[in-house]
């Protein structure tokens, strides 16, 4: 359940919030999410609840900027969006606003941009509150990878210098006569 402000007043409601990724009233289930940064949202219409399916960003690097987009459908007359608010890790990420009202049967793309502070996976979620009050949300979620994890080892082209081996080495001994001369013996006048 969430609580929204009635436009007009003071008055304050609790409404029904819906989850992607869960059954539809249909008893079929919302789409998995795509793999390009893409997910998408139906509004919902008299006979069919909303659904969504989650936005799986590309892996990008740490302080590179990653889009993802929300394809809002309107093949069928349903609820206006009333707000839609993107947060990854808590943090609201600006989107363009194009997509609040009525969506018409060619449909409406939201984008918005996330620029990933630290390695590793993140989540977030797209919220939209319809005209109903009613709450749909979009799960979010990608993994950024550090600059020098994704950098790949630089490969070493010159051989490392030779060692002499043991086997290819020969002993040196001097030589020693064992037979001193005597003085006798030398040729020395």
């Amino acid at each position: 359940m969430a609580t929204a402000a009635c436009a007009g007043g003071e008055t304050t409601a609790q409404l029904p919030s819906r989850a992607a990724g869960t059954a539809k009233a249909d008893g079929g289930e919302s789409a998995p999410a795509a793999e390009d940064g893409h997910g998408e949202l139906f509004p919902g219409s008299e006979t069919e609840e909303p659904s969504a399916s989650a936005i799986k960003l590309p892996r990008t690097e740490v302080g590179e900027t990653t889009t993802g987009s929300l394809e809002i459908s309107g093949e069928k007359p349903g609820q206006p969006v009333q707000n839609l608010v993107f947060k990854i890790e808590g943090t609201e990420v600006p989107s363009g606003g194009q997509c609040l009202g009525e969506v018409g049967p060619e449909g409406c793309s939201e984008t918005f941009d996330y620029t990933p502070t630290r390695p590793g996976p993140y989540t977030g979620e797209a919220t939209a509150t319809m005209a109903d009050g009613s709450m749909v949300t979009v799960p979010i979620y990608g993994e950024a990878v550090d600059s020098a994890a994704s950098t790949p080892p630089t490969r070493i082209t010159s051989a490392p210098p030779q060692t002499p081996d043991e086997t290819e080495t020969e002993e040196w001994s001097p030589e020693v006569s064992s037979d001193v001369p005597s003085p006798e013996d030398s040729d020395l006048p």
